[in-house]
Parts: structure tokens; C-alpha cells; sequence
């Protein structure tokens, strides 16, 4: 007989519990002294009603450590129940191997307190993992992305200048010049132009064509952005191949 269900044993760890299952009709003390002193066999017992009722009572405890103290009690006395029952139903040599593995009170003991171990772990990580649900952290903002390089100008040449004049001329005036209008001389284009490069530094080519009323006069302001380029009075650049042409000034 295990030492936990010697006639020696007390129970007074586990509350009391009333059991009436077939063969037996009591306290569960009661019960465990029966099976102790041999008065009662634990193969006439159903160890699933015999579990149901116990914890039937537990549930009715407060909601505390007192209730897994006796939840964790009754694992070991069910085990050694289990393990009587066992031994009694198996045939004889299977019963005299599960004899070979040693199961007495200081191992279920020790077994006890791994498991409180386990649910007071358990326990901690429960009640951090509330906390942190009541937390909230700001995330780092991901960094800035660097400022983008300004792009780099290159110097253009009046080839270049020539094919943007012939792209306009291509993409506008597609009809016929409307009728005359007043005529533009090369000196007043050159004036126009210095003027808008004295207020703001340098213009893109388109927008002086987009200033012009005829072809004629759009032929009048090219000549007249040669005539500057030759006379060294301002710089063509070009940020990529086929890209905007600007007027600097020097």
C-alpha cells in the first residue's frame, strides 16, 4: 500500500467533500481510510465520479490560493488512486512491471512543489501581461529620409539650344502665323531677356518661347540667346540629356 494511503495518514489537507458513488456513500476522508485499511476496494470505485464530486466542492471555494492548494493535494492522492486501481486490474505480470517503477509519497511530493513552481511562474507572466495590456509605448519614428541632392547641371552647347528651338517649333504654331503683328527686333529680346534673368537668376528656354506671340518672333529671341551666349553675357545649362535648357547669367 502507498505510504499517502497508509492506515497512518492524515487527510486534513483536503476539504471536506461528500462522495456517493456505487459502494460508497461519505466524506472523502472516509473514503481514503477504507481503501487504507483495505475495508473497501479501490476496483469497486469509479475514480471519474469520485474526481467529478471533489472538484464540485472545490469550485465552491473562494477563488484563491487555498483552492490550488487543494487542487494541487488532490493530484496526488488521484494519482495514487489511479496507480491502486491499475495494479489491481492489470494481469499479474504486467502488475509486477509496474511495481518495478518506484512511485511513493516524497516523488509525488516532489512533483507537488515542481507544479506549485510552474503555476506561480505562470502566475507572474499572467498578471505582467495585464499590466502590459495598460501600457502603451510610443515607437520610435523611423528616420528621416536625407535630403534629396539638388541635380546637377551641365553646360550646354547651342547645338543643343537648336534642337529644343526645332522641338517647338514642331510641337507649336502646327497652323499657319495669324496676321501680322507688331515686329520684335533681336535688341529687344536681349533687353527682355537680361531683365528676366536680373530678377530671378536664370530662366528655362521654354518659357521665354511660351512669351512669344508668332514663329517669328520666337526665331527673333533664339538669335537673340546666341547673340548672348557668343558675347560670353550668360551660360546654357542642361540637367540631362534632351533635358530643359536654362539661361544663366553671368
Amino acid at each position: 500500500m502507498p505510504a499517502l494511503l497508509s492506515g497512518k495518514t492524515a487527510f486534513t489537507r483536503l476539504p471536506p467533500a461528500h462522495i456517493a458513488v456505487a459502494g460508497f456513500d461519505g466524506s472523502l476522508e472516509l473514503l481514503l481510510h477504507l481503501l487504507a485499511d483495505g475495508r473497501l476496494e479501490v476496483t469497486a470505485l469509479s475514480l471519474a465520479a469520485v474526481a467529478d464530486q471533489y472538484l464540485a466542492t472545490v469550485r465552491l471555494l473562494p477563488a484563491d490560493g487555498a483552492r490550488l492548494d487543494f487542487l494541487a493535494e488532490f493530484l496526488v492522492v488521484g494519482s495514487q488512486l489511479l496507480l491502486l486501481k491499475s495494479r489491481a486490474l492489470l494481469p499479474r505480470e504486467a502488475a509486477r512491471m509496474v511495481e518495478e517503477v518506484p512511485v511513493d509519497e516524497a516523488t509525488l511530493e516532489a512533483r507537488l512543489r515542481e507544479y506549485r513552481r510552474y503555476r506561480q511562474v505562470a502566475g507572474r507572466l499572467d498578471e505582467r501581461q495585464h499590466q502590459g495590456t495598460r501600457a502603451f509605448s510610443r515607437p520610435t519614428p523611423p528616420p528621416l529620409p536625407p535630403p534629396a541632392a539638388p541635380p546637377r547641371l551641365e553646360r550646354a552647347a547651342p547645338e543643343q539650344l537648336a534642337a529644343a528651338l526645332q522641338r517647338l517649333l514642331t510641337a507649336r504654331w502646327p497652323e499657319p502665323d495669324p496676321p501680322a503683328a507688331p515686329r520684335v527686333t533681336i535688341g529687344e529680346r536681349i533687353g527682355h531677356i537680361r531683365e528676366a534673368l536680373a530678377q530671378h537668376g536664370r530662366v528655362l528656354f521654354e518659357w521665354l518661347a511660351e512669351s512669344c506671340q508668332t514663329r517669328g518672333e520666337l526665331i527673333v529671341t533664339f538669335l537673340a540667346v546666341l547673340e548672348l551666349f557668343r558675347a560670353h553675357a550668360i551660360e546654357l545649362e542642361q540637367d540631362e540629356l534632351f533635358g530643359a535648357i536654362w539661361l544663366a547669367g553671368k
